[in-house]
């Protein structure tokens, strides 16, 4: 299970590259592959939510809205899920919730 999640892990940094260099479709796939694997993982509720965070923000920036809103809402769904009472709109302050930093 722990090559699983890193795995997963790997998923998502190569995407947030991706993004960082313009290369938006690779991130979401990468992203949506990232999902796929961490749903997998029961303690990675977090992460998945992490994940739908990112793809809202890569929609919204490249105008496809209604993509982002749907992963925004699944993203504050997890959250509410695992006892978090206000999730926030980004993963700005997704992550400047967490206690312990991703970055």
């Amino acid at each position: 299970m722990r090559n699983h999640y890193y795995t997963c892990v790997s998923f998502y940094h190569t995407a947030d590259v991706a993004d960082m260099v313009g290369d938006h479709d690779t991130a979401v796939k990468l992203l949506e592959e990232s999902v796929k694997a961490f749903e997998l993982i029961p303690e990675a509720r977090n992460y998945v939510a992490r994940s739908f965070f990112r793809l809202s923000g890569i929609h919204a920036t490249n105008g496809r809205q209604a993509d982002a809103d749907a992963n925004l809402k699944k993203a504050q769904g997890i959250l509410r899920e695992t006892g978090v009472e206000r999730p926030g709109t980004s993963i700005q302050d997704y992550e400047a919730s967490m206690p312990i930093r991703f970055r």
